[in-house]
């Protein structure tokens, strides 16, 4: 039934918001592969016809979740980034860390634009006296908004940096910050990202509330024991 009922082709919600469901049906399609799901089915109703006392299920489920606030004014994001002259950097954002890694996130974001080992990125500890304005680290947003700013900011560097590496092509990151130091180059910078205009009209009950969806599928099979309770 969901399978029938799923997106198919560019498509369009009750909110008339435009999208592609692609991903979604690759997802699904992948699950059902993965997990072997029809041949388990056939297993598991051969299962429950010679077991009277415990019983399987095995279940699909699809999910179309929908990224950034629909209040545009949350998707905003700022970052600073200072380098120092044996070649650390600390980067400081404005997200907050709440188990889901963010600060990891940010500092790979760091490695990847600046060139450098994720070991010479250090974490500042978010801070409004250093970051101002923040917004909620919320709508699984928080990596997209912070990770631009972080970005935007480590470009600004590298920008700075490259006529320093211009000079001197086989030179180290080291050296080509101590170098940058003697030319009186500025080695901090801030970012700051803008993101999308998402909106909503509540009366019209239609808009563009999500800035784009991520999809999954999960594959759960469960056996319980109809005497004890028990499952697994």
């Amino acid at each position: 039934i969901r399978e029938k009922n799923m997106y198919k082709g560019p498509s369009i919600t009750h909110y008339k918001l435009q999208f592609d469901p692609e991903n979604l049906l690759r997802c699904w399609d992948e699950c059902l592969q993965k997990a072997d799901y029809h041949s388990r089915r056939t297993t598991i109703a051969q299962f429950n016809q010679s077991n009277r006392f415990k019983k399987r299920g095995i279940a699909v489920i699809p999910i179309k979740y929908g990224i950034a606030f629909a209040e545009c004014f949350l998707n905003q994001a700022a970052a600073l980034v200072h380098i120092y002259k044996d070649g650390s950097v600390l980067v400081s954002h404005g997200g907050a860390e709440m188990g889901q890694g963010i600060h990891t996130k940010m500092q790979q974001v760091a490695s990847r634009e600046l060139r450098i080992p994720v070991s010479l990125i250090h974490i500042s500890e978010t801070s409004t006296n250093v970051v101002p304005n923040t917004c909620p680290s919320a709508a699984s947003f928080g990596t997209d908004a912070n990770g631009m700013a972080v970005k935007m900011a480590c470009e600004t560097l590298l920008q700075r940096l490259e006529p320093v590496i211009r000079e001197d092509p086989k030179g180290t990151w080291q050296s080509w910050i101590k170098a940058a130091f003697f030319k009186k180059i500025g080695l901090s910078a801030t970012g700051y990202y803008r993101g999308p205009d998402t909106y909503m009209d509540w009366k019209k009950q239609e808009g563009q509330p999500y800035a784009y969806f991520t999809y999954g599928t999960c594959c759960s099979e469960v056996e319980v024991d109809c005497l004890t309770g028990d499952y697994q």
